[in-house]
């Protein structure tokens, strides 16, 4: 259910750069600070988060959300509680100083000091409810909110995943990337009550942006300074927060570019697949071919590999299963997009980061407004080096 849930929001959701144009710092800022009150509950967090997600939902969305949970919360319920006490037996209980990693594969984006202090287990998609919980969700979620269907199914699946880990593994934490759920305070209350540390990690690059506003865990870490600052902003709790630079973005750190197989390498990593967009990228491309060896590296999840294939062919395509991203770092000396986690991994591996200001003028100046960390950084814009080698 979860998983056919996912699907249908990855399809009503518009993974392009559109949305970036339409968002304004004011409004959202006064949004926040309407729905912010002192000394706000777990709960009142989770749900001012929601409610700053479904803002700008269409009607048409609002109502699929909520026609979904209307259909499967009573069936998943019902599943969860059956699958918790006829199958009980036979869940591995793992009991020593254990963390499940809920955030896919990928554990190189946790610290090194969780990584010395937990033993890191990958999230099974294990489903289960007790009656304690069924009572933490009634009290806590349903009579609080009755309405608000969407609201009430995201928790109860994200609890009912917790729980089948915590009959796995007897955790002593849960680390997660989901500062953008709104589930997510509301979990650490969750977390708290069955003696458990809810800790958050980033995995991907933030600007101003409502969607990730209120939220609370017993410990956020983030990459920088600049983070925290725009969390708190964002009305995150402001006592969570722990600044620490995962070991992989590290690598190299002391790269001078004299890797002279690859001199003068260009990456560009692509994030959409909007075809005017990606028409656009490759026409400023070929002004600087002859200058560049240049690799588009698309994203796994956003980009389109047929129209990669078709509007890219004279460049090269990296293969994102056989090149994993850090390596993919290590080979450019520029990097290049308009805004991603690997320009700031990048910066801190001494490479020449350089932001697309020409994909959309008003995204750069969007970008400075929004509080982009890397609009602060050493950086060029494509438009300027393409100027430096056409003229």
């Amino acid at each position: 259910m979860y998983k056919f849930i996912y699907k249908i929001n990855k399809k009503i959701n518009n993974n392009g750069y559109d949305f970036l144009g339409k968002l304004n710092k004011d409004e959202q800022k006064q949004y926040i600070d309407n729905l912010y009150k002192e000394n706000m509950t777990e709960d009142e967090r989770s749900f001012n988060q929601y409610k700053c997600q479904i803002d700008d939902y269409s009607l048409l969305k609002k109502i699929s959300y909520n026609a979904i949970g209307f259909i499967f919360i009573i069936p998943f319920i019902i599943m969860c509680i059956i699958l918790m006490y006829s199958r009980k037996a036979e869940y591995n209980n793992v009991k020593y100083n254990t963390a499940v990693f809920w955030g896919g594969k990928d554990t190189s984006i946790i610290p090194k000091s969780l990584k010395s202090h937990y033993a890191i287990s990958l999230s099974q998609d294990c489903y289960a409810l007790t009656l304690k919980d069924v009572r933490f969700i009634l009290n806590e979620v349903i009579k609080k909110h009755p309405l608000s269907v969407y609201y009430i199914m995201k928790v109860v699946f994200k609890i009912a995943i917790y729980r089948g880990n915590i009959i796995t593994y007897d955790p002593n934490a849960f680390i997660v990337t989901s500062e953008y759920s709104f589930t997510s305070s509301i979990l650490t209350k969750y977390c708290n009550e069955n003696n458990i540390k809810h800790i958050n990690v980033m995995h991907g690059d933030k600007f101003f942006y409502k969607n990730d506003s209120f939220f609370k865990f017993d410990k956020c870490y983030v990459w920088d300074e600049h983070y925290k600052k725009l969390f708190i902003e964002l009305k995150a709790e402001q006592n969570q927060f722990i600044i620490e630079i995962p070991e992989v973005f590290k690598t190299n750190t002391n790269s001078t570019h004299n890797n002279k197989s690859n001199k003068n390498g260009l990456t560009y990593y692509l994030q959409t697949d909007m075809k005017d967009v990606i028409v656009s990228i490759r026409e400023n491309l070929r002004k600087i071919n002859s200058n560049f060896i240049i690799t588009v590296r698309p994203h796994p999840r956003y980009c389109n590999k047929i129209l990669i294939n078709k509007f890219f062919y004279e460049f090269r395509i990296e293969d994102t299963e056989k090149v994993d991203i850090d390596k993919s770092i290590e080979n450019a000396d520029y990097v290049v997009s308009l805004y991603s986690t690997v320009l700031l991994q990048a910066y801190l591996q001494n490479k020449e980061v350089v932001i697309d200001d020409l994909i959309n003028p008003l995204y750069y100046n969007k970008l400075k407004e929004l509080e982009y960390i890397m609009i602060y950084k050493n950086h060029l814009r494509l438009s300027d080096l393409i100027k430096a080698y056409i003229e």
